[in-house]
């Protein structure tokens, strides 16, 4: 019998090692899960709690400052702007009607090589052209020169462009050679041919002997 119980005490023994801890593995887990379930979160301080204020709000009677004026309107040589253009056509072709001769440069169109072409064709008549038809000649030439040095940059008369430098840096010195475009390029072409030509006729072969 004694050596009974101490088989059983040794069974009982590996079958549920303590790790030192005086308890079984299975014991320590039941332990483990009722203290997980029995932990509660404590419940701290009230919080303070202030209600947040109201908008401030400006008084009635107080006025609001006036807005900014453009610069544009103060200063003579600010640059008109491309909608500042259109509305100003726009106000002088409402002004000026169908009824008269006036030609609004909304009317034409851009080509792909930068000049401007009627979108309207005139009516060919037989006989002499109407004075109608030379003013408008008249001017689609003036238009065309007024983009021709737009297109080249050769305007003086004021600035068009933000990027365009003051006017008085635009005037040529007096000592400058205005207008003087130089030797064109078929002048430089027939030059060349004449010194090629003249070059030529008195070229001459080498003399030079045979080794056999």
């Amino acid at each position: 019998m004694i050596a009974l119980a101490a088989v059983a005490a040794g069974v009982s023994a590996c079958m549920g090692p303590t790790y030192g801890t005086d308890k079984t593995s299975t014991g320590q887990l039941l332990d483990d899960i009722s203290t997980m379930a029995s932990i509660k979160r404590e419940k701290g301080p009230d919080i303070d709690y202030t209600p947040r204020p109201e908008i401030v709000r400006p008084p009635k009677n107080a006025g609001l400052p006036q807005p900014q004026q453009n610069v544009a309107e103060n200063n003579p040589a600010w640059v008109e702007s491309p909608e500042d253009t259109r509305r100003r056509l726009v106000a002088e072709a409402d002004a000026n009607g169908e009824g008269s001769g006036y030609r609004s440069p909304l009317a034409s169109t851009q080509t792909s090589k930068g000049v401007r072409k009627s979108a309207v064709k005139p009516s060919v008549q037989d006989g002499s052209p109407s004075p109608l038809s030379v003013m408008q000649k008249e001017r689609q030439n003036k238009q065309f020169r007024e983009n021709l040095k737009i297109q080249r940059g050769s305007y003086s008369d004021k600035r068009r462009f933000l990027s365009d430098p003051p006017l008085d840096y635009r005037k040529p010195a007096e000592t400058a050679a205005v207008g003087d475009v130089g030797e064109g390029e078929k002048e430089k072409e027939r030059r060349r041919v004449a010194e090629a030509t003249k070059d030529s006729k008195g070229f001459k072969l080498p003399k030079f002997s045979l080794p056999w």
